[in-house]
């Protein structure tokens, strides 16, 4: 029988009827990507965001030298255990960076302890680009992600990194990579066409391929602006087509407004200079992304109208900013 400590452990926590993500990945604190989109991009899809940094770093690594970086992998033993003695459950897991493969090992294991057949368990497998491993991942790393890889009901690799699970040439075709990979749902990213880019998927039985212009750039986390994107339309009950098409075209919408406002180039050989001048126009395609999508959801035609009247002065300031005026707004409205 069970005790009042038992009792008090199984009770929902927060039961506030948000859908709850957790989100495994490094967090950058200055550059957009990894958990700097991920967590404003789910929580504007109205999804409760835990975030669970695998290490935090002074900037992104594209660009920049000499960039600092703290690994905190015990926090995916400890924190694990704590919610699971909270009794917290999540509707979805998502795991993008990990640095190690003990850390995507630790990921497997909090993924068998705290997921269900209900929770939707998303890997977007870092490992490579450009037909090489990332500088510093082992093979090692391949192995613990194939693993980690099994237990995922979507995989979002780029063609490297699905060359690298299936244990095939990174000159394999397209299909041939798709049909070697295992997990359910299968969205191959950076598909390449002459002039287009875009998705190749096996959605369960059904091969998708979608395709949008190619633009002359990818700003950095494009990638994590898709997954978080799909994880948002999965959760709010679309079904796998729809859900893959909506997240395309919203991280394109990202790209092109990016595009739009020129590319980064500042006049200076300096490759970090060239870097932090771009992160304006970065928070600027978010931001915009994020509100032309959530303009649906809004609950007040009066609220719609105040804030469309406002979105150059959105598409100007930090993601950061843009919910404190968000909020303000709304409090203004009750």
């Amino acid at each position: 029988q069970a005790g009042p400590e038992t009792e008090q452990a199984m009770r929902p926590v927060d039961p506030c009827g948000l859908k709850r993500a957790l989100l495994i990945n490094d967090l950058s604190c200055f550059g957009k990507c990894s958990l700097s989109v991920s967590l404003p991009i789910l929580s504007a899809y109205g999804v409760e965001a835990v975030p669970l940094p695998t290490a935090v770093l002074s900037t992104h690594t594209s660009g920049f030298t000499g960039y600092a970086s703290v690994d905190i992998t015990e926090a995916l033993r400890r924190f694990p255990a704590h919610w699971a003695q909270l009794g917290l459950r999540f509707d979805c897991i998502a795991v993008g960076y990990c640095t190690s493969a003990e850390q995507l090992r630790l990921a497997a294991a909090l993924i068998r302890s705290l997921a269900d057949e209900h929770t939707l368990v998303v890997v977007d497998p870092v490992l490579g680009d450009q037909g090489a491993l990332y500088p510093g991942l082992k093979e090692a790393q391949v192995e613990a992600m194939r693993e980690l890889c099994s237990l995922a009901r979507w995989i979002t690799p780029n063609r490297t990194e699905a060359a690298l699970l299936a244990g095939l040439p990174a000159s394999a075709g397209d299909r041939t990579l798709l049909q070697a990979l295992q997990t359910e749902n299968t969205v191959i990213t950076s598909i390449q066409r002459e002039n287009t880019i875009g998705f190749l998927a096996r959605l369960g039985g059904q091969e998708v391929l979608l395709q949008q212009e190619r633009l002359p750039l990818t700003p950095l986390g494009a990638g994590d602006v898709f997954t978080s994107a799909l994880c948002g339309e999965l959760l709010s009950g679309k079904g796998p087509r729809e859900a893959l098409e909506r997240a395309a075209g919203f991280c394109h919408r990202c790209i092109e407004c990016y595009h739009g406002r020129g590319a980064v180039g500042c006049g200076t050989g300096s490759t970090e200079f060239k870097a932090i001048a771009g992160e304006s126009k970065r928070r600027c395609a978010v931001a915009v992304g994020i509100i032309d999508e959530q303009f649906r959801n809004l609950w007040n035609i009066e609220l719609h109208t105040l804030l469309a009247s406002k979105i150059e002065e959105f598409v100007f300031v930090s993601l950061l900013d843009m919910v404190e005026q968000v909020a303000e707004l709304l409090t203004k409205e009750a």
